[in-house]
This record gives structure tokens, C-alpha cells and sequence, in this order.
């Protein structure tokens, strides 16, 4: 009996033991899936960190995109009525919507109709105007935009549709709208009044 009793207890003992090895064997996998899920949440955390940091400053950048256009569109139409009131022979206001699409208005309020050559001179105001705001931002420093720039102009035909009073205008203006300016000009429209007004600029 004796002998019997002990075989029974070793066996259940071997029993015992691979019960006790399967656990082991269940905890630790129990702890690798713990320590994975673990792992998958943290770089869900740093995820969801980052996501969260990148909307800030998606929102920051779009928030600083909209102030520095804003400027440059009141900076631009400044400059277009300072150069068209100097030109023009009725008064106009110049709107300069979020695309840059420029509106011309008459004194009261209506959208002007103008000739070829005023719409030619409003041309050259929004080319001179965006040229100076350039030249404006030329060595500042900034961590998101660019600096300005000054650079030749090349302007192909300014006088093609004017007449001569204006011409005499935009002769004297043109050398003003930056440092160096290319005119490509046909004999046709080198009147004496444009070669007086350019011929002291030319080589300068």
C-alpha cells in the first residue's frame, strides 16, 4: 500500500508540474501580449501627440498665411491707387479680391468700363505695385516667408494703346518701378514725348 501511495503521489506530482509548466508557460505569454499592447499604446500616444501637434501648427501656418496676405493685398491696392490717381483722368478706387483679381470702381461705386488703354495702364499700376511691395521685403527676415527681391522688369509694349497724354505719364513712371527696367518698344510707339521722358534713364 505503502508503494502504491507513493507511485500515486509521484504521479500526481509529474501532474502537478505540467499543470504548473502550461501556467508558467500562459503567463508569460499572458505578460508578451501585455507588454505588445503596452507598446501598440504608446506609439498610439506618440501618434495622436503628433497628429495633434501637427494640426497646431497647420493652424498657426494658415492663421500667419492669411495676416501677411491680407497686408499684401491693402499694401498692393495702396500702391495701385497712388499710381493710377497720379495717371487717370476720372477717379477710380482699385478692390484686390483673395485670388488678386483687381475690380475697378468709379466714384460711385459702380464697376468702371474702361478703354484698352486704361486697362493697359491698370496693367502697369499692378505691375509696378507688385514690383515695389517686392523690392518692400527686400532683406527681411522671417522663419516662414521669403525675402523680397529686386530684379530687372522686363515690360514688352507699355504704350501700344495709350495716347499721347498718357504716354508722357507712363513714360515717367515706368523707370520707377524698379531698379532696372527692359522696355521692348516698336518705332511706333517711341514718340518724342516717351524718348524725353526715357532717354535721360537709358544706360543708367
Amino acid at each position: 500500500k505503502a508503494k502504491s501511495k507513493l507511485r500515486l503521489a509521484i504521479s500526481d506530482q509529474g501532474r502537478i508540474n505540467n499543470i504548473l509548466t502550461d501556467n508558467v508557460r500562459r503567463i508569460e505569454a499572458l505578460q508578451r501580449e501585455r507588454d505588445a499592447l503596452l507598446m501598440e499604446s504608446k506609439a498610439a500616444q506618440r501618434f495622436v501627440k503628433r497628429a495633434q501637434l501637427a494640426g497646431q501648427l497647420s493652424s498657426r501656418l494658415k492663421s500667419r498665411l492669411y495676416e501677411e496676405e491680407s497686408f499684401a493685398r491693402i499694401d498692393i491696392k495702396l500702391k495701385i491707387d497712388t499710381i493710377i490717381s497720379a495717371f487717370m483722368r476720372k477717379p477710380l478706387t482699385v478692390g484686390i479680391d483673395e485670388n488678386y483679381r483687381v475690380t475697378v470702381k468709379d466714384e460711385d461705386g459702380n464697376i468702371a468700363s474702361n478703354s484698352t488703354g486704361e486697362k493697359q495702364m491698370l496693367g502697369l499700376a499692378f505691375t509696378g505695385a507688385i514690383a515695389s511691395f517686392a523690392s518692400d521685403r527686400t532683406g527681411e527676415e522671417d522663419d516662414i516667408l521669403l525675402s523680397g527681391t529686386e530684379a530687372p522688369l522686363v515690360v514688352d509694349s507699355p504704350f501700344g494703346h495709350l495716347d499721347s497724354s498718357y504716354r508722357s505719364g507712363v513714360a515717367n513712371f515706368l523707370p520707377k518701378m524698379a531698379p532696372q527696367i527692359i522696355l521692348l518698344i516698336s518705332s511706333s510707339q517711341a514718340s518724342a514725348e516717351v524718348l524725353e521722358e526715357i532717354e535721360q534713364r537709358i544706360g543708367s
